[in-house]
Protein backbone atom coordinates (compact mmCIF):
# COMPACT_ATOMS: atom_id res chain seq x y z
CA UNK A 1 0.00 0.00 0.00
CA UNK A 2 3.02 2.30 0.48
CA UNK A 3 4.29 1.53 -2.56
CA UNK A 4 1.53 2.62 -4.40
CA UNK A 5 0.91 6.05 -2.40
CA UNK A 6 4.27 6.88 -3.41
CA UNK A 7 3.82 6.35 -6.86
CA UNK A 8 0.42 8.89 -6.50
CA UNK A 9 2.39 10.92 -4.50
CA UNK A 10 5.36 11.33 -7.38
CA UNK A 11 2.22 11.04 -10.05
CA UNK A 12 0.88 14.29 -8.02
CA UNK A 13 4.01 16.14 -7.65
CA UNK A 14 5.18 15.47 -11.55
CA UNK A 15 2.12 16.97 -12.35
CA UNK A 16 1.95 19.67 -9.91
CA UNK A 17 5.28 20.47 -11.75
CA UNK A 18 4.17 20.31 -15.48
CA UNK A 19 1.55 22.68 -14.09
CA UNK A 20 3.51 24.90 -12.48
CA UNK A 21 5.57 25.23 -15.87
CA UNK A 22 2.47 25.85 -17.54
CA UNK A 23 1.32 28.72 -15.27
CA UNK A 24 4.82 29.89 -15.38
CA UNK A 25 4.75 29.90 -19.08
CA UNK A 26 1.69 31.79 -18.69
CA UNK A 27 2.51 34.28 -16.76
CA UNK A 28 5.48 35.44 -18.33
CA UNK A 29 4.08 35.29 -21.87
CA UNK A 30 1.14 37.84 -20.07
CA UNK A 31 4.07 40.01 -18.44
CA UNK A 32 5.74 39.90 -21.86
CA UNK A 33 2.45 40.75 -23.78
CA UNK A 34 1.64 43.79 -21.15
CA UNK A 35 5.20 45.32 -21.48
CA UNK A 36 5.09 45.08 -24.97
CA UNK A 37 1.92 46.46 -25.35
CA UNK A 38 3.04 49.24 -22.79
CA UNK A 39 6.29 49.89 -24.90
CA UNK A 40 4.04 50.78 -27.72
CA UNK A 41 1.37 52.80 -26.03
CA UNK A 42 4.29 55.07 -24.41
CA UNK A 43 6.33 55.19 -27.94
CA UNK A 44 2.84 56.21 -29.55
CA UNK A 45 2.30 58.62 -26.76
CA UNK A 46 5.72 59.91 -27.61
CA UNK A 47 4.85 60.52 -31.32
CA UNK A 48 1.49 62.12 -30.93
CA UNK A 49 3.03 64.36 -28.33
CA UNK A 50 6.17 65.21 -31.12
CA UNK A 51 3.58 65.34 -33.89
CA UNK A 52 1.54 67.86 -30.88
CA UNK A 53 4.75 70.08 -30.14
CA UNK A 54 5.10 70.32 -34.33
CA UNK A 55 1.66 71.58 -34.70
CA UNK A 56 2.00 73.81 -31.77
CA UNK A 57 4.99 75.93 -33.29
CA UNK A 58 3.27 75.60 -36.93
CA UNK A 59 0.67 77.76 -34.93
CA UNK A 60 1.79 79.55 -32.71
CA UNK A 61 4.06 81.38 -36.09
CA UNK A 62 0.51 80.97 -37.63
CA UNK A 63 -0.83 83.30 -34.22
CA UNK A 64 1.83 85.65 -34.34
CA UNK A 65 1.23 86.35 -38.10
CA UNK A 66 -1.71 87.08 -37.45
CA UNK A 67 -0.99 89.09 -33.92
CA UNK A 68 1.40 90.71 -36.08
CA UNK A 69 -1.46 91.91 -38.73
CA UNK A 70 -4.36 92.25 -36.52
CA UNK A 71 -1.83 94.60 -34.54
CA UNK A 72 -0.33 96.41 -37.98
CA UNK A 73 2.58 96.06 -36.24
CA UNK A 74 4.61 96.81 -39.78
CA UNK A 75 2.85 99.92 -40.59
CA UNK A 76 3.20 101.90 -36.72
CA UNK A 77 5.58 103.45 -35.15
CA UNK A 78 4.76 102.99 -31.51
CA UNK A 79 3.73 100.11 -29.91
CA UNK A 80 -0.01 98.83 -29.21
CA UNK A 81 -1.66 100.01 -26.32
CA UNK A 82 -2.62 97.22 -23.68
CA UNK A 83 -6.13 97.73 -25.12
CA UNK A 84 -5.32 96.75 -28.68
CA UNK A 85 -2.84 93.45 -27.62
CA UNK A 86 -6.19 92.05 -25.09
CA UNK A 87 -7.89 92.60 -28.28
CA UNK A 88 -6.09 90.84 -30.41
CA UNK A 89 -5.32 88.13 -27.93
CA UNK A 90 -9.24 87.75 -27.00
CA UNK A 91 -9.48 86.97 -30.91
CA UNK A 92 -6.87 84.56 -30.93
CA UNK A 93 -8.35 82.74 -28.06
CA UNK A 94 -11.59 82.98 -30.42
CA UNK A 95 -9.55 80.95 -32.95
CA UNK A 96 -9.88 78.02 -30.28
CA UNK A 97 -13.20 78.58 -29.57
CA UNK A 98 -14.56 78.34 -32.59
CA UNK A 99 -13.22 75.07 -33.51
CA UNK A 100 -14.87 73.89 -29.78
CA UNK A 101 -17.57 75.49 -30.81
CA UNK A 102 -18.23 74.17 -34.28
CA UNK A 103 -17.29 70.37 -33.44
CA UNK A 104 -19.56 70.65 -30.48
CA UNK A 105 -22.49 72.38 -32.13
CA UNK A 106 -22.41 69.98 -34.20
CA UNK A 107 -23.63 67.39 -31.56
CA UNK A 108 -27.46 68.09 -30.77
CA UNK A 109 -28.01 70.32 -28.02
CA UNK A 110 -24.31 70.92 -28.19
CA UNK A 111 -24.85 74.61 -28.76
CA UNK A 112 -27.08 74.03 -25.53
CA UNK A 113 -24.75 72.51 -23.42
CA UNK A 114 -21.55 75.25 -23.76
CA UNK A 115 -23.91 77.71 -22.82
CA UNK A 116 -25.01 75.68 -20.16
CA UNK A 117 -21.20 74.98 -18.88
CA UNK A 118 -20.53 78.84 -19.59
CA UNK A 119 -23.36 79.24 -17.02
CA UNK A 120 -22.32 76.84 -14.74
CA UNK A 121 -18.48 78.29 -14.53
CA UNK A 122 -20.11 81.34 -13.77
CA UNK A 123 -22.29 80.47 -10.84
CA UNK A 124 -18.95 78.69 -9.05
CA UNK A 125 -17.31 82.37 -9.34
CA UNK A 126 -15.46 81.60 -13.03
CA UNK A 127 -15.91 84.76 -14.94
CA UNK A 128 -13.60 84.27 -17.65
CA UNK A 129 -14.54 80.59 -18.92
CA UNK A 130 -16.23 80.26 -22.58
CA UNK A 131 -16.20 78.06 -24.97
CA UNK A 132 -18.56 80.60 -27.18
CA UNK A 133 -16.54 82.85 -29.49
CA UNK A 134 -16.98 86.32 -28.72
CA UNK A 135 -19.61 87.40 -31.79
CA UNK A 136 -21.67 84.12 -30.67
CA UNK A 137 -21.62 85.65 -27.02
CA UNK A 138 -22.04 89.11 -28.14
CA UNK A 139 -25.54 88.30 -29.95
CA UNK A 140 -26.73 85.94 -27.65
CA UNK A 141 -26.27 88.40 -24.15
CA UNK A 142 -27.97 91.04 -26.49
CA UNK A 143 -30.83 88.79 -27.19
CA UNK A 144 -31.11 87.87 -23.55
CA UNK A 145 -30.77 91.42 -22.47
CA UNK A 146 -33.45 92.76 -25.11
CA UNK A 147 -35.93 89.73 -23.94
CA UNK A 148 -35.31 90.50 -20.19
CA UNK A 149 -34.58 94.45 -20.27
CA UNK A 150 -36.34 97.37 -19.21
CA UNK A 151 -37.22 98.23 -23.22
CA UNK A 152 -38.75 94.80 -23.85
CA UNK A 153 -42.33 96.99 -22.75
CA UNK A 154 -41.82 99.74 -25.34
CA UNK A 155 -40.52 96.83 -27.84
CA UNK A 156 -43.99 95.60 -27.77
CA UNK A 157 -45.84 98.70 -28.05
CA UNK A 158 -47.02 99.34 -24.22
Amino acid sequence: MKDEEKQRSDLYKKYARQEGKKQEEEHVNFAYRFADGAKRSVEGFLEGMGEEYNETVEMSRFFFKLLEEKLQLRERESPPSKEEVKKAIEQLKDMGRVGVFASVSILPGGGLSLLGLEILARKFGIKNFSFIPSSFRKRLYKDVNNTNGPDQNHKRGG
